[in-house]
């Protein structure tokens, strides 16, 4: 998270646009930016589980990080006219069907309902598909979050490669009736998608081919700034329990 913000925030007004593509070690639960901490169940089942938790700078709602690529795109202005959040989703959105080719995916991008009562939305990402979020067979595949500045936007989410996200349903409240693991029914993943598993690595080395082949993308490095500040970011928000839980 602090490097995605860091690629955010130094992204110059004539840079390239960045992908970034990269997991998670030990598996994470990651809270929307706005998303209330209440939405956690206690941290038994979560800390015997071994898996981590950490809040976003983007919005959205709770994502289980575990057998998934996560990526993140960051726009400067000058990438997307008119720059808007909207525009900003569009190219992405965009981009990541390109890429999802490579792994056997026919992906789609899913229309939205703008008319969903947010008081009422489950905290679980993969419950409800947004407004240019991916689909396939009419289903959710890749979840995703936006925080846009005046400079730049960045949009990061996850990639699942089997259903494990389901999982979640062990770290969070119960909302109605009791909560169940087990599959989505409106959700679904590259492993269902494609008709064979995938592991993280491969997927991981297959996406960035990809990108290099399809796209034009370069592999790089973070600048000196990125990482200093990248740093900073983790040390003094995203390590810190006064970010985590912050609402």
């Amino acid at each position: 998270m602090a490097v995605d913000e860091a690629l955010l925030r130094c992204m110059a007004p004539d840079g390239a646009a960045v992908l970034r593509l990269y997991g998670f070690a030990p598996a994470c639960v990651s809270l929307g930016r706005f998303q209330t901490v209440g939405d956690l169940a206690d941290d038994v089942a979560r800390i015997r589980d071994g898996v981590d938790v950490v809040r976003r700078p983007t919005g959205g709602r709770a994502v289980l990080h575990d057998d998934e690529v996560t990526y993140a795109v960051v726009l400067g202005r000058h990438h997307v006219q008119p720059f808007t959040k909207r525009a900003a989703y569009r190219t992405s959105a965009a981009l990541l069907l390109r890429l999802l080719g490579a792994l056997g995916v026919r992906g789609a991008v899913h229309p939205g309902d703008r008319t969903a009562p947010a008081a009422d939305a489950d905290p679980d990402c993969y419950h409800a598909t947004g407004e240019y979020e991916i689909t396939a067979g009419a289903k959710k595949l890749v979840g995703s979050a936006q925080i846009t500045t005046r400079d730049a936007a960045l949009q990061h989410g996850s990639i699942p490669l089997s259903t494990s996200y389901s999982r979640i349903a062990r770290y969070l409240r119960e909302r109605g009736s009791a909560r169940e693991e087990g599959a989505i029914p409106g959700a679904t993943s590259v492993a269902v998608e494609s008709g064979r598993r995938w592991r993280y690595h491969e997927a991981l080395h297959t996406l960035a081919a990809a990108a290099r082949a399809h796209l034009g993308a370069e592999p790089s490095t973070l600048s000196e700034a990125e990482v200093r500040l990248a740093r900073d970011l983790e040390t003094t928000r995203y390590g810190r329990s006064q970010w985590t839980c912050a609402r």
